[in-house]
């Protein structure tokens, strides 16, 4: 019998890619004084495709896993980390744009980490800053998408 929850995450993520390949072409536009390589769509495209991709191998494995996940009890604590992680994402969209790209994300990705159960300081910190300069340098020298600096960076 198939799992029925993998074969509903899979149809879930493949509807999300779906719509963002629809979304794509009215919601991404280039501007003139962007001066990129590659247009602007491109990694949203690779977003959605993996997701979709994703989203048919959780299909194909709910239909031949023979192991079933546990179901486990949603706890307290877990609705109030989704919460926090909400408003943490709602924070991120508004400060993005003022502090700049390097610093919020790292202070964000502390905040993540934090809240969902990483407590060594040093490897917050490190991962932290490491994530955010590579993602930074990633679009910023390889790509030549300008993400914002803000008045931090």
């Amino acid at each position: 019998m198939p799992y029925l929850r993998r074969i509903i995450e899979g149809g879930v993520l493949i509807l999300i890619g779906g719509i963002i390949l629809l979304l794509i072409p009215s919601e991404i536009q280039t501007f003139s004084r962007m001066e990129t390589v590659m247009s602007p769509s491109f990694l949203p495209i690779v977003v959605a495709v993996l997701l979709m991709i994703m989203g048919a191998g959780l299909i194909l494995q709910g239909f031949f896993n023979v192991q079933k996940d546990q179901s486990k009890n949603f706890q307290p604590t877990s609705i109030i980390r989704v919460v926090l992680a909400i408003i943490f994402l709602v924070a991120y969209t508004f400060l993005f744009p003022l502090i700049g790209f390097v610093v919020t994300s790292a202070l964000f990705f502390f905040l993540y980490a934090y809240l969902f159960g990483m407590h060594n300081l040093f490897k917050i910190v490190s991962g932290g800053v490491i994530a955010s300069v590579i993602v930074w340098a990633f679009f910023e020298k390889l790509f030549n998408i300008p993400l914002p600096h803000g008045i931090l960076f």
